[in-house]
């Protein structure tokens, strides 16, 4: 009886299959511990880059205010404001003058989903008591408009434009300090945007 028992351990031992197969199981279960390991890892850093995207990313490009121009000015930025007490918006629009000419008296108006409004433009917005009344080449100035429309939407698109005196059909232009007479025709820029509203309280608008 001892001897079978002693020969089974001998087989057993000498037996170069049950070796590799102990040697597999082995490997097997250092490779499931590698990846139950590192898995989490790999789980949590593709989670905190997709939260990145979500919240950082993404709004950033797909939410950003847009606005252009077919000609005569640039929109350099815009924001629209909207009031939900006062079911009503302002927008505001900062341009810069791309003529090579001055341009005189800027005007502005703008439209949402059907609603009209005038508004006015100025050099700064700290001072909105100073029109931009001559806007030298390459000068940036600000247009705001009050429109009585509140919207609750993701987005909104609507039209700009802007009336100005352009010193390039005057017959008096003065290249040295940008000025000139009247000129006798005036010129409407038209542009569009798409905005993302921000709700605020009337303390908030530019007067």
């Amino acid at each position: 009886m001892a001897l079978k028992k002693f020969c089974r351990i001998f087989i057993y031992i000498n037996d170069p299959m049950k070796h590799a197969l102990s040697k597999t199981s082995i490997k097997a279960q250092s490779a499931m511990e590698y990846l139950i390991t590192y898995g989490w890892a790999f789980l949590v850093i593709t989670v905190v880059i997709s939260l990145f995207a979500i919240y950082i990313y993404l709004p950033s490009h797909l939410n950003q205010n847009k606005c252009t121009f077919l000609n005569g000015v640039n929109c350099v930025d815009m924001i629209l404001q909207s009031n939900a007490s006062t079911s009503s918006s302002q927008i505001v629009v900062a341009l810069s003058n791309k003529q090579v000419f001055s341009l005189q008296n800027a005007s502005f108006n703008a439209s949402i989903n059907g609603k009209n409004a005038s508004g006015s433009c100025f050099y700064s917005l700290s001072n909105t008591l100073l029109s931009a009344n001559n806007i030298i080449p390459g000068n940036e100035f600000y247009c705001v408009a009050n429109i009585p429309y509140q919207s609750r939407l993701a987005t909104v698109n609507g039209n700009l434009y802007v009336s100005v005196s352009n010193c390039g059909f005057s017959q008096n232009y003065n290249a040295s300090n940008y000025t000139c007479t009247k000129p006798p025709i005036e010129s409407i820029y038209t542009g569009m945007f798409t905005a993302q509203p921000e709700l605020v309280s009337k303390s908030k608008f530019i007067s």
